[in-house]
């Protein structure tokens, strides 16, 4: 049975990373998992990868000692163990803490991995708004230029989950055709300008679940611009797309901590006639 396991490829294709005494194991599972022979990573759908890292347990309360917690410099083998099979990621879930670690990932997806052609699932989580900041690490920690990921080139994503994290809004074309959609945690100055929140959505028609927690379009009509995409309670742009945005396959809503008039705009401007469940924690 250890035979056949150790030659099941699908049985090591997640790669959890929580704590240091991971990445060894990281690293067998991986070789575990592996093709053989010369074919390229990205022909071989039978070795795709399913990868969570977690700087921050999942688990605060199990843990009694911070150095257990993954550290920048244990952040960046984790890295050095995945970039070189970026090609092979089917999902790929992110959730740091500090700053430190931030800067490591952003020279990650930004550079070092580049394309992820079978990446299907994507979070990117910053815990920073769980704990107790000063203003200036608040600053660092939302207003840096976002990167771009993957070198843009990211044909099968599916589902995203944003929290705390912003994208190049304007330069990140597989923005579309996603199935579900999460934003969270985002101040004004780092969400997306509203001409490119209503691109997201309708080059989404398919989107089944749509999920915000204090996020959402900004007012500004695009990034750089000082007029805005409404005016008043519900003088629009006139040269806004004339119909509403139809989400026909859309089934799951969910609005947290948003403000009542800025949400009845942006709903103003969808359609959503099948959602069969909508989860309301209003401000």
């Amino acid at each position: 049975w250890r035979e056949i396991a150790l030659n099941t490829p699908t049985i090591w294709s997640t790669l959890f990373f929580e704590n240091s005494s991971h990445i060894e194991r990281g690293r067998a599972f991986l070789e575990r998992c592996s093709p053989r022979g010369s074919n390229p990573p990205e022909l071989c759908s039978g070795y795709l990868l399913d990868i969570i890292i977690a700087t921050v347990p999942f688990n605060p309360k199990t843990v009694q000692n911070d150095d257990t917690f993954i550290s920048k410099r244990e952040l960046e083998k984790i890295f050095d163990l995945l970039v070189p099979v970026t090609v092979r990621w089917r999902s790929f879930y992110l959730r740091v803490r500090d700053n430190h670690c931030k800067k490591v990932a952003r020279v990650a997806l930004g550079g070092t991995c580049g394309r992820a052609p079978n990446l299907e699932v994507l979070q990117l989580y910053h815990s920073f708004f769980e704990d107790d900041n000063n203003v200036d690490d608040l600053i660092e920690a939302t207003f840096q230029e976002p990167v771009i990921c993957f070198a843009n080139d990211v044909p099968r994503l599916r589902h995203l989950s944003l929290i705390g994290v912003n994208l190049p809004w304007a330069h990140s074309p597989y923005l579309e055709g996603l199935d579900t959609v999460e934003l969270a945690l985002h101040p004004d100055k780092i969400r997306p300008s509203y001409e490119y929140w209503d691109k997201l959505l309708r080059r989404s028609p398919d989107l089944r679940k749509l999920i915000l927690h204090y996020s959402g379009p900004r007012e500004r009509w695009d990034q750089d611009s000082l007029t805005y995409a409404w005016q008043g309670d519900d003088l629009w742009r006139s040269d806004l797309p004339s119909d509403r945005i139809l989400l026909e396959k859309l089934e799951h809503l969910s609005l947290t901590d948003m403000d009542a008039p800025y949400l009845a705009r942006i709903l103003d401007r969808i359609h959503l006639p099948n959602v069969q469940r909508l989860v309301l924690e209003l401000s």
